[in-house]
């Protein structure tokens, strides 16, 4: 059978979002905070707290590293939001707000500092498992298009590099584009050297003897960059 929480809701023991293990509690209501605890436990969590106030939940947070925080607004001294906020931003910890209050300040401030729920009391076992669930997979996704985007920035960096290098030895060794690009590839492998690494190399060596030219590379839009010969 069943158990069922104070609040009315289900108790599924041991159902965490996936790869989520690790919450932190921000409560200063020391029956709330606990009942808190208790569901989170339940559910599959390995619990970080409670902490009682927003200064001792940024504490906790540095030094137990949550994956996520679930966060009262109104406590004594730093409140909620404050704290959420430094979690996001110098922790990268999403924060789930559990309040009493529905004030369209709150709510105004949370959507700008990285809060990815807001669940009202009393909290049930199953809002709490939801709402935890939907907040993790938000945040994991926001997580994924950073690393996309950070990629196709390196990526985008590397061709520049890329084509400066290429262009510079067109410049000094009279080479057409193809060939310079051979030319690239061929000590890319024979240095065991990543083709941005090595474009790199050059650049920096041309600078240092003061001979860089603009290359051509820099003229003109980039061209699809040759996959390496076998």
């Amino acid at each position: 059978m069943p158990e069922i929480d104070a609040n009315g809701g289900t108790v599924k023991s041991g159902q965490s979002a996936e790869g989520l293990r690790k919450v932190l509690v921000a409560e200063d209501e020391h029956l709330i905070a606990m009942s808190l605890v208790e569901q989170l436990e339940r559910l599959g969590f390995e619990v970080v707290g409670p902490a009682a106030n927003g200064e001792q939940t940024v504490e906790f947070a540095k030094q137990h590293q949550p994956q996520l925080a679930l966060v009262d607004i109104r406590m004594p001294g730093m409140d909620g939001l404050e704290a959420a906020g430094i979690l996001f931003r110098q922790l990268n910890i999403p924060v789930v707000i559990i309040s009493a209050f529905t004030d369209e300040q709150y709510v105004k401030r949370s959507s700008k500092i990285g809060v990815f729920g807001y669940i009202l009391k009393p909290v049930t076992a199953d809002e709490l498992r939801v709402s935890l669930e939907v907040a993790w997979a938000l945040h994991s996704q926001q997580v994924q298009l950073t690393d996309e985007v950070a990629d196709l920035k390196t990526a985008l960096e590397d061709r520049k590099v890329i084509e400066r290098a290429k262009g510079l030895l067109m410049d000094r060794l009279g080479l057409t584009e193809n060939d310079a690009m051979r030319q690239l590839q061929k000590q890319s492998r024979s240095t065991r050297q990543k083709l941005p690494d090595l474009a790199r190399a050059i650049l920096a060596t041309s600078e240092l003897l003061g001979q860089t030219k603009p290359a051509k590379s820099d003229q003109k839009s980039a061209s699809k960059i040759d996959s390496p010969e076998s």
